[in-house]
């Protein structure tokens, strides 16, 4: 039996990962090499070096060069998430249209939606398994007032189109079946397939990729 000061087999590692596809990645390769003394992955000494885990996250498709924007049909919009420097956290929503102008940085907008923190009443036992309950956003400090588009969303982010993540958002049946159910109608709102803390790494992660700070290209 292992204790913790052993570095599991990458197959192992795997089976825990939510994208579980491609060859093994460099930081791994990095660690075995450097801070194990024996086959079985017997640690060394203490990682001096932040490791970041690249979660080859899903994106929304960029739309092509035009002088018009993308407005997504109601029915076709969807859930993304993006992280926010200057919040220290992720902002989600539901994808609305995108600028793909010529000579600009694609840009999107997005219905903004938060995150209902249901701890207090639920009855899971840590932040990982407690359900990931989304709420429309009412008005906050990170609204975009010069959207032009459709209005009655009140509040509309504005966001780089290539920082945004795609979410897996549950079918209506998850929502009836879930309890506790939060104190708003089913239709008002959301439940996505993993926990806010998976996905709040996921796209620190990304952003930490996206500026450079990437073990598979550092190490």
């Amino acid at each position: 039996m292992k204790d913790n000061a052993f570095l599991e087999d990458y197959n192992t590692i795997k089976k825990n990962l939510q994208y579980k596809g491609g060859k093994i990645p460099r930081w791994y390769t990095f660690l075995k090499e450097n801070i194990t003394i024996n086959n079985q992955g017997r640690l060394l000494f203490d990682l001096d070096k932040p490791i970041i885990q690249n979660p080859m996250a899903p994106r929304p498709p960029t739309p092509p060069v035009d002088g018009n924007t993308l407005h997504h049909p109601k029915r076709s919009q969807q859930w993304v998430t993006s992280w926010i420097p200057h919040l220290s956290d992720i902002v989600y929503g539901k994808l609305l249209s995108t600028n793909n102008f010529p000579n600009c940085c694609p840009v999107s907008y997005m219905e903004h939606w938060v995150h209902k923190d249901i701890s207090a009443s639920s009855l899971h036992t840590s932040p990982r398994s407690t359900p990931n309950i989304l709420i429309r956003c009412q008005g906050c400090a990170q609204h975009f007032s010069y959207y032009v588009g459709d209005m009655r969303p009140k509040c509309i982010i504005q966001v780089k189109h290539k920082d945004l993540i795609l979410l897996e958002a549950l079918p209506k049946k998850k929502k009836e079946d879930l309890f506790p159910r939060p104190n708003v109608p089913i239709k008002d709102f959301q439940l996505l397939k993993y926990s806010h803390p998976n996905y709040r790494l996921m796209a620190f992660n990304d952003h930490l990729i996206q500026r450079g700070y990437n073990s598979t290209v550092n190490f």
